[in-house]
């Protein structure tokens, strides 16, 4: 028989959203994305049940992960009530969203990028629960060398990207969201620049006392939760013959 399990390998999917892009640096537009991504309808349509849901970056496993998060409900018609309330309404009456940002007309509109036949399906569900509310998004497949370069160079607005740790080693998340790596070629693709996050990274790099670096570490996923800027999805499931 077959045995499933999560591995000490720590692979997960989730949106990257490219906050240099104006209606993105609103935390109100990502927020309502967030709750268009219907996490429980792909495990359930697309991996066919062999995923968990995730919050962050951070292995459940770790002594560190912290279990006060919860996953960001599957609610659209909290979508449109974000938005509304952030401004963003139809005046050209196109069936697309808009909004006046710094002098500029801003369309809620986005390029989605995918890599694989998985991101691709994801893509066309988030697309089409976007639709509904006045947001469109457009997928749009790359190979992957081409994929990963578009990434690097900030060339997306928003991506379903999968993850690989290692999750028996001590995680470090300077790389990828520390303000310091927001430039091109950098880890930190989405481009948050947070100080809160910023010192609390630092924190957890050089405190050697390991009860305060698990404190430093829940910190640190519940600010990365608030600021929104990635949406995670799913962890995906190993499994074994037994």
């Amino acid at each position: 028989p077959l045995r499933f399990h999560t591995t000490g390998f720590f692979q997960y999917a989730m949106l990257e959203l490219n906050l240099r892009k104006p209606a993105l640096s609103e935390w109100a537009v990502r927020r309502a994305l967030a709750h268009l991504v219907d996490v429980e309808g792909y495990i359930r349509n697309v991996m066919l049940g062999l995923a968990d849901p995730i919050v962050g970056p951070v292995h459940p496993r770790k002594p560190y992960y912290t279990d006060t998060l919860r996953s960001i409900a599957f609610d659209p018609d909290r979508s449109r009530k974000l938005l509304a309330d952030a401004g963003w309404a139809d005046r050209n009456r196109n069936g697309i969203l808009d909004k006046t940002i710094d002098g500029r007309m801003q369309e809620l509109r986005f390029s989605l990028l995918v890599s694989g036949e998985l991101s691709r399906q994801v893509a066309l569900l988030l697309a089409s629960e976007a639709r509904k509310i006045g947001v469109e998004i457009v997928p749009e497949s790359r190979e992957m060398a081409v994929f990963i370069s578009d990434l690097n160079a900030r060339n997306f607005d928003l991506a379903v990207v999968t993850i690989s740790q290692q999750a028996t080693s001590l995680y470090d998340p300077f790389q990828v969201y520390h303000s310091q790596n927001a430039r091109p070629g950098g880890g930190n693709r989405s481009g948050l620049q947070s100080p809160l996050v910023d010192s609390l990274i630092l924190a957890i790099r050089t405190t050697t006392d390991e009860t305060e670096r698990n404190a430093l570490y829940r910190r640190f996923q519940a600010a990365l939760y608030d600021a929104q800027s990635q949406i995670f999805a799913y962890n995906k499931t190993m499994f074994e013959n037994a």
